[in-house]
């Protein structure tokens, strides 16, 4: 497999045309940066419907089919991993993990043998923050911990960080963005365009929640 120069890896557990907050942020700030920097997406897909290899938004996406209990599929990923990251070490100078997961430990493993540095931003609190890591394993808490920067998207990030006593400086707070041109507020001719578009009720109130 020939791989293309490329400088940042960013390492999900999916993406586009999957939709997540971290497809969503990883989108962004490739959009926002693939001018700078060349991008590879590698992503472990349940979908085995979508494209191994594909290019998106100006960005190399590998995926690597992982299937829920299947010993099989657990073995070729991490032989796929290896090798993956063997072939394109050379063309990373960066590793930015979106989450922390058991899978998480390899990947660290192997950029840390390779000199690479690692980003993680830390997806939700009670699951990846520095905290509940250490109370689950000392081992995995071992990996956690060699990290090179770690993104908190919101302040409990910052107070968990602080109280599992990590070198301060290698958190940086980096609030998820909006893009307000798209997320803003309209007149009210134009909310009753839109509900009428949407086939909404026009004189009752509309909540949206957001969430798992």
């Amino acid at each position: 497999m020939r791989i293309s120069h490329s400088g940042i890896l960013m390492i999900l557990g999916s993406y586009y045309p999957e939709i997540t907050g971290g497809v969503t942020q990883s989108r962004s700030l490739i959009k926002m940066m693939k001018e700078k920097f060349k991008f590879m997406v590698l992503v472990t897909m349940r979908n085995t419907a979508l494209p191994r290899r594909e290019r998106v938004e100006g960005a190399d996406v590998f995926r690597i089919p992982l299937r829920n209990g299947s010993i099989i599929d657990y073995f070729n990923a991490i032989f796929r991993f290896i090798s993956f990251s063997l072939q394109c070490r050379n063309n990373i100078r960066i590793v930015h993990m979106h989450g922390f997961t058991i899978k998480s430990i390899l990947f660290i493993l192997i950029f840390k043998i390779l000199h690479k540095k690692i980003i993680l931003t830390m997806s939700s609190v009670g699951y990846d923050d520095p905290v509940t890591i250490r109370k689950r394993s000392f081992l995995l808490y071992q990996f956690y911990s060699s990290i090179d920067v770690y993104v908190g998207i919101s302040p409990q990030f910052e107070k968990l960080y602080q109280k599992a006593a990590l070198p301060i400086e290698r958190f940086i707070h980096i609030p998820n963005g909006i893009d307000v041109e798209r997320f803003c507020d309209v007149d009210g001719q134009r909310k009753k365009i839109l509900k009428e578009q949407f086939g909404f009720p026009l004189g009752l109130k509309i909540i949206l929640f957001v969430g798992h």
